[in-house]
């Protein structure tokens, strides 16, 4: 028997386990040089210009302002002309996309996981300026909207070890708090020029996993950049490594499973069915239990005991339970995106939290793949 995790995330356009695109929705990091309109004259809000010994507001229309930096520089320029005694800049361009966006999900009934790509700054703030960013700032909008901050190291830090993203994870929670985030890890070969810098072209074998790992340990959740870059063999090896912490100890006939998050254990017999805890267990492939986090007996039926009922045989989230009641099967679920859940058959009818659902069904041969909302919900689906 072997464990593996069942949860690959990418952020190439390759499909995961589940057969589905992986990638993201990112909001695009706008950038443009703010502009002031020549022989503007700007005009109190009081309808009085201001005079020597009086204070006075007064708004300013600029034009092209589309990132943080941007509403910065503005601040700190105008901050130093004499008589300012206050400058701020009201920089919403984020939160119209955000809110636009969550008009669109309202509007066509959907929901997804907005996340936003950023490059770290904290450790080095030559950036705010170069990258035209405000972490501060952005920080904010992505609390309002629940975004989730999808935090990539510079390249300059690659050099250092993989610890590196353990101290980066530090940094931001103490930032974002309960705010959800991630690692971003990139698997790209180095240019050409910059090479000199490092041991091997590009992330892979132990390097690879420890890149993970520590990425992992630091925020739970991580994005791989590629550019079908990652090897096939590191992609194998992936999901060994990403069950580290389970373990699976043989026991007359069953397997002890304790494990910290959802994992796949694969053994002989695993087409045939399987009992979790000495219940039907209605989550099985062709050579794999999928097993919830916890302390778990489970045991394979053997070969030729196929039940011939629906199953679930992926799942992109974390499994909670699952059971047959009646010819239905129940599935609890939880994941911060939406949860892609693959079964043997293609149900006629799929419940979300006990209600109608129009949710996304991808038909893969025999079986199909039921893209479901983010959160934690009760998915029943129902076959003739």
């Amino acid at each position: 028997a072997a464990l593996s995790s069942h949860l690959l995330r990418g952020r190439a356009g390759r499909p995961d386990d589940t057969g589905r695109d992986s990638t993201p929705l990112v909001a695009p990091g706008l950038q443009a040089c703010p502009k002031i309109p020549s022989g503007y004259t700007p005009t109190p809000m009081d309808d009085s210009l201001p005079i020597s010994g009086h204070r006075a507001t007064i708004q300013l229309p600029i034009s092209d302002m589309s990132c943080a930096a941007c509403a910065a520089r503005v601040e700190k320029a105008l901050g130093g002309v004499a008589g300012v005694s206050d400058a701020a800049v009201n920089f919403a361009t984020e939160r119209r996309l955000f809110s636009e966006l969550r008009d669109v999900d309202r509007e066509k009934s959907r929901s997804r996981e907005l996340m936003l790509t950023i490059v770290d700054n904290t450790h080095h703030p030559e950036f705010d300026d170069l990258l035209g960013f405000d972490l501060g700032r952005t920080a904010a909008v992505a609390k309002e909207f629940g975004v989730t901050i999808d935090i990539e190291d510079p390249y300059t830090e690659w050099t250092k070890p993989p610890e590196r993203y353990i101290a980066l994870g530090a940094s931001y929670q103490r930032l974002l708090g309960d705010s959800p985030f991630m690692t971003d890890i990139n698997v790209v070969p180095m240019e050409q020029d910059r090479q000199q810098d490092f041991s091997t072209a590009q992330a892979a074998g132990t390097e690879f996993l420890q890149l993970w790992k520590c990425a992992s340990e630091a925020t739970g959740r991580v994005c791989f950049y590629c550019e079908s870059s990652v090897y096939e063999g590191d992609w194998k090896l992936l999901p060994f490594a990403m069950a580290q912490g389970a373990n699976a100890t043989p026991a007359a006939g069953s397997f002890i499973v304790d494990a910290p998050s959802t994992v796949l254990l694969r053994g002989p017999g695993a087409k045939g069915g399987a009992f979790l805890d000495d219940r039907p267990w209605p989550a099985v492939g062709d050579s794999e239990a999928i097993v919830p986090a916890g302390h778990h007996t489970i045991r394979f039926a053997g070969e030729g005991a196929d039940s011939g009922r629906i199953s679930l045989t992926s799942i992109s989230g974390e499994l909670l339970d699952a059971a047959w009641i009646g010819e239905d099967l129940v599935v609890d679920e939880q994941s911060p995106g939406r949860c892609a859940l693959g079964f043997n058959r293609v149900p006629v009818k799929v419940l979300v939290d006990n209600e109608p659902t129009q949710q996304s069904i991808t038909h893969t041969g025999t079986g199909c793949v039921v893209l479901c909302p983010p959160g934690r919900h009760r998915v029943t689906v129902s076959v003739p």
